[in-house]
């Protein structure tokens, strides 16, 4: 479990937890708040209850159960095989999300074997037990004095024959030579008094002592038999060792011999990866949380105005309905409805002259054109091809014939021009669109109660409101 975690810091592991479970909260959110999903356009079309091959489905966004699973199986890289975001800024998100995790595996798995290859602990030698010195390779090489202590210890043991054959082709005969091999590199041990040595490694911090003492032998001064300072000298060397003496001359002349002291580097292991290692990928992920919420407030938007259309365009349907079936039970009504019954003789004969009489003037009128052209009740033609100019039609809200009032308004071709303006770097004249009425679009007003009857758009075509 070490091993797993020992590539990234805590603090990275915890804000990697935290991430995991925002962005699957934001995807759920942004789903559920978009208006869009994968059967959006399947419902304006009118489809048959009764058909087979039709089933009727619920809603098909995103849960939040199965939110944070598109997010556990991408960062895991299970394969996602359930639902996946329907809403587009969800997508977006998706997809920052799977670089985010691209990236950071990379990472991972970089790290993590490099811990694995380089962990492995520093090799040095034992003692003169070590295997190699006793069973030494053609390219590792010791030494040590000519005929010193060490040299004649090595000499005396028949265990130690094969070391003794080992040396001799390269012992020294001062002890500054080997440590000037060391130092050059072609030599690779050198084996002599541990006194000599610590303080070598002293001085020289680029040299090491290396395994336990061997061949123990004490230092002593010479007198001659029977010397009168042989107690003296004795009792002197025992009160140095019990106040401590002799270990402050050793600190002082051994393991003082340098003149800064040395710094020995640990073992190297790879670096583990902070926070701050990986701080821009995070930085990625809260620009796509963004990007998702900009996104999403203008679906929101595109939505709530496709919802108004469509509610219109209901609207209209229901009313142009209803208008047919009045003037379906007024044809009825009128083929259906009962002759006059029969009145008295006067009348008749009044109604009769009347009507002769007003066959004659109708005879009259209609050979007269002009009486016959008042007569005929004035019908307008209602047009609906919107243009910069008033035209004659019907106000759905009043009810009443119209000539309508147009009004210049900035629209979408005069956006249109502006980002054209600037994007040809003619940004003087990037203005001047939204102030000529040719890059204009037009509303046309009712007259009589203000309604908004339709409107001209430039490069698209008239639209006309209920």
């Amino acid at each position: 479990m070490q091993s797993f975690m020992q590539p990234l810091k805590p603090s990275l592991w915890y804000t990697l937890l935290t991430a995991v479970v925002l962005v699957g909260v934001t995807i759920y959110v942004l789903d559920l708040k978009s208006p869009f999903d994968r059967f959006y356009h399947a419902r304006n079309i009118p489809i048959d209850p009764n058909d087979p091959f039709w089933e009727k489905t619920e809603d098909d966004r995103v849960t939040f159960g199965e939110a944070m699973w598109f997010v556990w199986g991408v960062l895991l890289n299970s394969g996602v095989c359930e639902k996946t975001p329907r809403s587009f800024s969800a997508r977006i998100l998706g997809l920052v999300w799977c670089g985010f995790v691209m990236i950071t595996t990379a990472s991972y798995t970089a790290n993590l074997a490099a811990f694995l290859v380089l962990e492995t602990p520093e090799k040095s030698l034992t003692g003169v037990n070590d295997p190699r010195l006793r069973n030494p390779s053609a390219n590792f090489s010791y030494a040590t004095v000519l005929d010193t202590n060490t040299y004649q210890y090595f000499k005396r043991h028949v265990e130690l024959s094969t070391m003794f054959r080992k040396m001799e082709g390269h012992n020294v005969r001062d002890p500054k030579e080997a440590i000037g091999a060391l130092k050059n590199g072609t030599l690779g041990a050198f084996i002599w008094d541990s006194t000599r040595l610590d303080f070598e490694a002293m001085k020289n911090c680029e040299l090491r002592t290396r395994g336990a003492l061997f061949g123990r032998s004490a230092y002593g001064i010479g007198l001659q038999k029977h010397s009168p300072w042989t107690p003296h000298i004795t009792n002197a060397i025992l009160r140095l060792a019990e106040n401590g003496m002799m270990e402050r001359l050793d600190a002082k002349w051994i393991n003082g011999a340098g003149k800064k002291p040395c710094i020995y580097e640990t073992h190297k292991t790879p670096a583990r990866l902070a926070l701050v290692n990986m701080r821009d990928i995070f930085v990625l992920v809260a620009g796509g949380i963004l990007i998702g919420g900009i996104f999403c407030v203008f679906e929101v938007k595109i939505g709530k105005k496709k919802r108004q259309n469509l509610k219109r365009k209901q609207l209209a349907i229901c009313y142009a309905n209803m208008w047919a079936r009045k003037t379906l039970r007024r044809k009825r009504s009128a083929l259906l409805s009962p002759p006059p019954v029969p009145r008295k003789y006067s009348e008749m004969a009044v109604r009769a002259n009347n009507s002769v009489n007003n066959n004659k003037l109708g005879a009259h009128r209609n050979s007269d054109p002009r009486l016959s052209s008042r007569s005929k009740p004035h019908r307008i033609r209602p047009d609906h091809n919107f243009t910069t100019k008033s035209v004659k039609c019907y106000c759905s809200r009043c009810r009443n014939a119209v000539e309508t009032r147009p009004r210049a308004v900035v629209g979408r071709f005069t956006y249109i021009s502006v980002a054209f303006c600037i994007l040809t770097f003619l940004w003087p004249c990037a203005p001047l669109p939204c102030f000529l009425t040719a890059f204009a679009d037009y509303i046309h007003y009712c007259p009589e109660c203000g309604h908004i009857i339709g409107r001209f758009r430039r490069g698209a075509s008239p639209k006309f409101y209920v």
